[in-house]
Order: structure tokens, then C-alpha cells, then sequence
């Protein structure tokens, strides 16, 4: 078989570019990791989260400094979901959100939302849900909406308000706080 070209249709292009700088550099560093990272060294579903997650460290290096970090675990069904608060600066109480990690339902932690909490001003929940393929769905969404109703009840020990909650995530994390909502 021959080789198979994708052609965009010029009809389709966009109008404005497709990433801002900020985006294009993320691109770049993406690319330089991949450049330097041996993939023929990812072997295993354990490499390959090593490799996810030292690829997104300049997410996690620098940035901004929280007030306060607590990691903590939240019981569920004789198990444990570890959770991690950020809380942007001292307050008594702070809206909250519950963040779901990206990855595909099978990489990712809670090591990407610190910004998240900073310029929102808001206390962040990350929810480190179980992983696929080991946990079959649904029990990551489970423990999510268990962590939810968890920091909710305790929203006082936490220093939470709990009238004001809010859901992200991203990639994985997106759906995963869809269904959490819904």
C-alpha cells in the first residue's frame, strides 16, 4: 500500500492563527522533549506515566506559591482517593473547585493546577482518581463524586464555602467533571 497524505483544504484553513505564542511555545517544548525521550524505552503502562508526567513538568516547575498545600485522603468503598488542596492566599472562606486531572483516563496527577487556583483566587480540589486500564469504569467517576460530597460536608474544616462550587478538569479531567456535574 502507498503511503497516505492528509491534505487540509484551503477552504477550511482558518482565518487567524491557529495557537497564540503561549501555545505555540508549549508546542515547542512538547517537541523538544519528544526529540530527546527514547520511546522505544516505554515498555510498560508504568513508563508510560513516568514518561507523561516528567514530559509535563514545566507544568509543574516555577509558578505560583500557594498559602497553603494539604494532601489528604478521602475514604471510599474500604479505599482511599488522594486528594490535594490549594488554597491561593489565607481566607476564611473561598469558593471552591474540584479539578480532574488530564491523561486520558490512564495517565495524569495532581501536579498541573496550581495556576488554576492562583489567578482564579478560588481553593482547589484535585481529585487523583483511580486509573484505567487497572479500574474499569465507572469507579473513577464514582470516587470523584465521593470526594465532591466529602470536602463538601467537611466544607467548614476546610475553609471552603460550599455555596460556591465550580468543576474543571481537563482533557480526561473535562469528561470526568462533566459527569461529576451531572
Amino acid at each position: 500500500m502507498g503511503e497516505i497524505k492528509l491534505q487540509i483544504n484551503p477552504k477550511n484553513r482558518p482565518a487567524v492563527p491557529a495557537v497564540n505564542w503561549q501555545q505555540a511555545r508549549v508546542l515547542e517544548m512538547q517537541e523538544e522533549y519528544a526529540a530527546a525521550f527514547d520511546t522505544s524505552l516505554v515498555n510498560t503502562i508504568e513508563e508510560m506515566r513516568a514518561a507523561y508526567n516528567e514530559e509535563r513538568k514545566m507544568w509543574n516547575t516555577g509558578g505560583p506559591v500557594m498559602a497553603e498545600t494539604v494532601d489528604f485522603d478521602v475514604p471510599y468503598e474500604g479505599d482511599k482517593v488522594p486528594v490535594r488542596l490549594l488554597r491561593p492566599v489565607k481566607a476564611e472562606k473561598l469558593p471552591v473547585i474540584f479539578f480532574m486531572h488530564g491523561g486520558g483516563f490512564v495517565e495524569g496527577n495532581n501536579d498541573t493546577h496550581r495556576k488554576l487556583a492562583a489567578y482564579s483566587g478560588c481553593v482547589v480540589i484535585g481529585i487523583d482518581y483511580s486509573l484505567a486500564p487497572e479500574i474499569k469504569y465507572p469507579r473513577a467517576i464514582k470516587e470523584c463524586v465521593a470526594v465532591c460530597h466529602y470536602v463538601s460536608e467537611h466544607a467548614d474544616e476546610y475553609g471552603i464555602d460550599p455555596e460556591k462550587i465550580g468543576f474543571a478538569g481537563d482533557s480526561g479531567g473535562a469528561n470526568m467533571a462533566m459527569g461529576v456535574c451531572m
